[in-house]
């Protein structure tokens, strides 16, 4: 599992700024739905690990699994910023998609910060605004 993740996470971390706008969108838009995807994992993995009596050591390595995972939707949040303001610098009207995307990527960043606080001081209302970064990252999805 540690290996698919690792796999994962160096596929995810190629470069995604692309020159075309129509398939860079795309590009953006499957990367966005993938890390919502781990991030709802997480989220379901944190509150069913703190159900129980968690060990250190499992908690350290979901707070490094949600710091990698934090690291690669701040990257597509700024690709996603970068590549709308190079559709303006074209004369290009902004592409919402690209917007979406990035606004998207700083609501998944929240609900990861909620759920290693949620780890860190066992606070049940950390969790609740997990959930509901979450669902706001979902609306994202069904506009994108």
């Amino acid at each position: 599992m540690k290996t698919a993740w690792t796999l994962t996470l160096l596929l995810l971390a190629c470069p995604m700024y692309a020159q075309d706008a129509p398939g860079a969108a795309k590009v953006y838009k499957d990367q966005f739905v993938q890390l919502d995807s781990k991030t709802t994992s997480i989220l379901h993995r944190v509150e069913e690990l703190m159900r129980g009596d968690p060990t250190d050591r499992a908690i350290l390595n979901l707070e490094q699994e949600t710091t990698a995972l934090h690291q690669l939707i701040n990257h597509l949040g700024e690709d996603s910023l970068r590549s709308n303001l190079d559709e303006l610098k074209k004369g290009h009207s902004p592409n919402k998609t690209f917007l979406f995307v990035s606004s998207g990527c700083t609501e998944m960043g929240f609900v990861l910060e909620a759920l290693d606080s949620f780890m860190d001081t066992k606070d049940r209302a950390f969790l609740g605004l997990a959930k509901r970064g979450e669902d706001i990252t979902g609306s994202v999805q069904e506009i994108l």
